[in-house]
């Protein structure tokens, strides 16, 4: 396997081959890029682990935090997640195939089912939170961060996304 240019080095060429683009609304980017893209990469392993993909982890993480007993319209799974309508639908068939969600006649709406978050559906969510933020914790100690400078971090890119997201 091939190792890939650090966000760095990729900077660096466009400081020699593209100048125009040296700035740091450019370094930014390729750092959050990157960032997310090994991140992504380091986080696979640990959900394969619980038998879960990403978006498998998403859906399950968002029926965890609703209040118990944990269930939600597919329209409220949606608002929390990244999926298409016809993705989830794909999605919460493999859950249901897995038996980490249950779906039951939604009362409110009949053209829809709500989806329950069954008990080995919350012991295989909590068990790859904790994997993922215990690697994550991992993480910040071999970067020497502190946790004030964690603290920082997280509220400049609450910065950030809050005018991202006050633009949906």
């Amino acid at each position: 396997m091939h190792k890939h240019h650090s966000a760095q080095q990729i900077f660096d060429f466009c400081k020699e081959n593209w100048p125009e683009t040296h700035t740091l609304s450019h370094q930014y980017v390729l750092y959050l890029h990157r960032l997310l893209q090994l991140e992504t990469a380091n986080s696979d392993p640990v959900l394969k682990k619980y038998g879960l993909s990403g978006a498998e982890f998403d859906v399950l993480a968002t029926l965890r935090r609703a209040e118990p007993p944990h269930v939600l319209s597919p329209t409220q799974l949606q608002q929390s997640t990244l999926l298409s309508s016809g993705g989830q639908t794909k999605l919460l068939h493999q859950l249901e195939a897995k038996e980490f969600v249950d779906r039951s006649l939604n009362e409110e709406d009949k053209r829809s089912k709500l989806v329950h978050l069954t008990d080995s559906g919350k012991v295989a969510i909590e068990q790859a939170m904790d994997g993922l933020l215990g690697r994550l914790d991992d993480v910040f100690k071999q970067a020497g961060l502190k946790k004030k400078e964690i603290k920082d971090l997280i509220e400049l890119l609450h910065k950030l996304l809050s005018v991202f997201e006050s633009d949906e």
